[in-house]
């Protein structure tokens, strides 16, 4: 597949200096991407709270997450496209997006209905969705040669926050965690201060507010300088143009319906496990955090490694393989026995969660190279996901209603195996880097 390159203007090639170019950067954006992900895998915990405290049933539950997801969807869509428009912005809006993460949680702290909380959630979704396609196209931009790598770095800094916070929020809400004696080789247990949800979520706001205001003050100038001799309209048509060409051919057509179909698999799987846990299995809060941990961990590792190799070997045949394997372990943990079985499963599982997300961004920006188009794309890949995958929570919480909730996991196993179907018609030649 041949692309034409668009030019990108001199004064936004020279930007990049000092703590705003290069590694500095690199590594700050990759850092900072776990606290996004820290409030909202640890959200995850603290929705079974929510469900035994108002009552809910698992169709209300599924319509809390799709209010979330549908927000971020949207915001990404469109956001993606301003972004590449104003590029000079980048570094401004980082530190807006992790301060409306930070004032969304504390809404929904506060929010004394189911309804308002729905609200609240949406709200919070519209940071996060506005992060990746403003970090994702830098470090795309930046660094063309290491993309895969780059962009799964970036991903295994959002695993690492999704592993941290379920176990700490498990711990805070009065679960009790294993903890290893130092001096000793025993086992005992800690119990955690057993603090409200809207405490827990409470806590965090802090965070995200220092760091939203760090980001504005230290990458502020990011984006480097305004590029010139081009109006709204002007820029807006250009930017049509080079959409249009990057569609040419049936890869990125196909990238962004695997994308969309991981997102439902992935959305479903997510949320209804701590239900799962809690309601079918009786399990607390810390244990609820600890398998979270589990599901997330090993993808720290695996995720730079898929990443570096498909720099190597190319995008589709890593795409395809974590695709099918990830179609076996749902339907597992849904089978799983004992307390062994569910944590081995959950681990192996754990390998491949995620890990295509980066892969597929990779492939889209190997196929757009040069076009200026890194933000729009990861808009509509990250937009895309979150929207088909809105409807997921909803429609398996209405299936879970009649059926049981074990019918997420079958689900979620249907829809990866598709993907993975779907990914084979991939041209070959979609992420192989020269």
């Amino acid at each position: 597949m041949t692309v034409e390159k668009a030019e990108v203007p001199a004064t936004e090639a020279a930007a990049p200096a000092a703590l705003t170019g290069g590694k500095p950067m690199a590594g700050t954006l990759i850092v900072s991407h776990s606290l996004t992900h820290m409030y909202g895998n640890g959200f995850y915990v603290i929705i079974p709270q929510i469900f035994q405290q108002m009552g809910l049933n698992y169709t209300m539950v599924g319509l809390l997450d799709t209010s979330r997801w549908l927000a971020s969807g949207l915001s990404t869509l469109i956001g993606g496209f301003f972004v590449d428009m104003f590029q000079h912005r980048r570094g401004m809006l980082l530190g807006v997006t992790m301060l409306l993460i930070g004032l969304g949680y504390l809404l929904v702290s506060f929010a004394p209905t189911y309804w308002l909380i729905m609200a609240a959630l949406a709200f919070t979704a519209v940071g996060g969705a506005l992060w990746h396609p403003i970090a994702l196209g830098l470090l795309s931009q930046r660094f063309p040669k290491q993309r895969g790598l780059m962009l799964a770095l970036h991903r295994a800094s959002g695993s690492a926050g999704d592993t941290i916070s379920p176990p700490l929020v498990g711990f805070l809400l009065g679960g009790s965690v294993l903890a290893a004696s130092v001096l000793g080789l025993h086992l005992f247990q800690v119990k955690g201060p057993s603090l409200d949800w809207r405490q827990v979520l409470q806590l965090g706001t802090p965070f995200a507010l220092v760091l939203g205001i760090a980001l504005w003050v230290f990458l502020g100038g990011v984006g480097g300088a305004r590029s010139q001799g081009k109006g709204l309209g002007s820029r807006l048509r250009s930017q049509a143009k080079s959409l249009g060409k990057a569609f040419r051919g049936r890869g990125l057509v196909i990238l962004m319906v695997v994308s969309a179909l991981r997102g439902m698999g992935d959305r479903a799987l997510v949320l209804f496990l701590g239900l799962y846990l809690s309601q079918e299995l009786k399990m607390g809060p810390g244990s609820q955090g600890l398998f979270y941990a589990l599901l997330t961990l090993p993808a720290i590792a695996t995720g730079p490694i898929l990443g570096a190799v498909s720099d190597r070997i190319g995008r589709k045949p890593i795409i395809v393989m974590v695709l099918l394997a990830s179609a076996v372990f749902p339907a597992l943990i849904a089978q799983s026995g004992s307390a062994a079985s569910l944590t081995v499963t959950i681990g192996l599982f754990g390998l491949f969660l995620y890990a295509v997300n980066s892969l597929v961004q990779a492939a889209a920006m190997d196929v757009a190279e040069g076009m200026g188009l890194e933000g729009t794309l990861i808009g509509m890949l990250w937009g895309g996901n979150a929207l088909f995958g809105a409807f997921s929570p909803f429609l398996v919480g209405w299936l879970a209603d009649m059926f049981g909730i074990r019918i997420g996991f079958y689900y979620a196993s249907a829809i990866f195996l598709l993907a993975g179907l779907l990914a084979l018609r991939l041209p070959l030649v979609v992420g192989k880097r020269s």
